[in-house]
Formats: structure tokens, C-alpha cells, sequence
């Protein structure tokens, strides 16, 4: 990956302005190693306060998913009771 080459070489500030400028293109989408790379990055340039912006992004991201993931398991087994009910009923009869 890129962002460890830059990291490693000691251009950390790449890493950074690439990350930057992936995310706004909407090129591709940061995974788990990116985001410990640019944080790595940050912490390289002693940029803490730029760490902690997306710090506090991810938290608000993995909340939201989360969030949605109950509601969405929630509503699965909803309409599984809501089934499993209708086929008790029709072997009661």
C-alpha cells in the first residue's frame, strides 16, 4: 500500500494529503489499514489534533452503523416471530 511506503520513506505528510484527497474524489473508500496508516501518519508529524477530528468521525460512523445494524436485526426477527407465528397457526387449525 502507498500510504505505508510514504510512512516508511519518511513523507508522511503524503499519506496524509492522499487519504484527504481519496476521501473527497470519493475514489475509494478507507479501510482498516488505511485509517491505522493516516493515524500513524498524524502521530509521525505530531499532528494530534488532526488524529483526534477523525478519531471522533470514526466513533460517530461506527455508532451509526451500529445503530442501524440492531434496527435492521430487529426488524429481521420481527418478521420472523410474525412468521413462525402464522405457520403455528395454520398447522393449530
Amino acid at each position: 500500500m502507498i500510504y505505508r511506503a510514504y510512512n516508511t520513506n519518511q513523507y508522511p505528510e503524503r499519506t496524509i494529503e492522499l487519504f484527504n484527497e481519496m476521501r473527497e474524489k470519493n475514489t475509494i473508500k478507507p479501510n482498516n489499514m488505511s485509517y491505522m496508516l493516516y493515524f500513524q501518519a498524524c502521530t509521525m508529524l505530531k499532528s494530534f489534533e488532526q488524529a483526534k477530528v477523525m478519531h471522533e468521525e470514526l466513533k460517530l460512523k461506527t455508532s451509526t452503523y451500529i445503530k442501524n445494524k440492531v434496527r435492521y436485526d430487529r426488524q429481521k426477527m420481527s418478521i420472523g416471530i410474525s412468521v413462525f407465528s402464522l405457520i403455528n397457526m395454520s398447522y393449530a387449525d
